[in-house]
């Protein structure tokens, strides 16, 4: 019985995501790939044995969903929290690392990611995180305190600044210990700000004894909008992108030997130092005008 209504509430929160239209075989009648931004691709990849499987070991993960509640709720499917910030607060002290959010949109102030490495936020269906109140903070901080390598990772979810001059996520390593590393792991993740002029990913490096931060993204043809700015100070610091479209500038300009690297990438010419390592294969830029106009982006490679 237990199977039978865990399967009912994943393929609801499949529905619930309306450019998304299945077939009893689980074959796809209309778009795999969900909307204009690829939002909820990932759940393509849930049909068959990858449900059965979310299924046997959903009590193995901490849940959300909009129709939750974090007073009553106990964090199940069947009593899920109503928010993020509830959820990720039960992962810091809990024994679950792993977070599944049921598709919808979720109105939250000022995520702060907690201190506990490994914690992953996926989302099911069309996800979304939208701050309209704070510009004073980013809508997810990353920022942890650790002696140790550490790392987090977010698949599946849209993360909304609307509010001006703000942040989707920002990351820093000001509390990490030297020699050790912070990893951000973003798949199938969409930023998106008010004005292109505000800041999509800001990446803070604090004093050259804090450990390196490297993030590794894959869009899947995912947008993000807004500004990318990455303030290195760490030779071990890199930010890798793949199959995003970015609109806004990017910035990596201070003297340190770092990387930066664009793979099927749609990017600015970025604004980098002369000792950044930048590599940039099968890209183009977009003037993001009507119409849209695109040139090429030479191939380069970091030597």
């Amino acid at each position: 019985m237990k199977k039978i209504v865990l399967l009912i509430i994943m393929v609801f929160a499949c529905l619930s995501s309306a450019e998304m239209r299945w077939s009893l075989d689980g074959k796809s009648t209309g778009d795999m790939w969900g909307d204009s931004t690829g939002n909820g691709k990932a759940f393509a990849k849930l049909w068959g044995r990858e449900v059965e499987t979310l299924i046997e070991d959903s009590d193995s993960y901490i849940w959300v969903s909009v129709d939750g509640n974090d007073n009553s709720g106990e964090g199940s499917i069947l009593l899920p929290y109503k928010t993020i910030t509830k959820a990720l607060s039960d992962a810091n002290t809990s024994a679950k690392l792993k977070i599944m959010v049921l598709a919808g949109e979720y109105s939250e102030v000022d995520i702060v990611w907690p201190n506990r490495s490994g914690i992953e936020l996926t989302g099911i269906g069309k996800v979304t995180i939208v701050q309209k109140t704070d510009a004073a903070t980013a809508v997810v901080t990353i920022a942890p305190t650790s002696t140790a390598s550490w790392s987090a990772t977010i698949t599946n979810i849209n993360i909304e600044s609307d509010y001006t001059a703000g942040t989707c996520i920002s990351i820093a390593n000001a509390g990490l210990s030297s020699g050790k590393k912070i990893n951000i792991y973003l798949t199938d993740v969409s930023l998106s700000t008010k004005a292109a002029t505000d800041k999509s990913l800001i990446i803070v490096g604090t004093g050259s004894v804090a450990g390196a931060i490297r993030v590794y993204a894959n869009g899947n043809y995912n947008t993000w909008e807004g500004l990318v700015d990455f303030t290195t100070t760490n030779t071990g610091d890199r930010l890798r992108v793949y199959n995003t479209r970015i609109i806004g500038a990017v910035t990596m300009n201070e003297a340190i030997v770092s990387e930066l690297t664009f793979v099927n990438c749609c990017v600015p010419a970025p604004t980098v130092h002369s000792n950044t390592l930048l590599t940039n294969i099968n890209c183009w830029h977009e003037d993001d005008a009507d119409p849209d106009t695109y040139t090429a982006f030479t191939d380069a490679y970091s030597s």
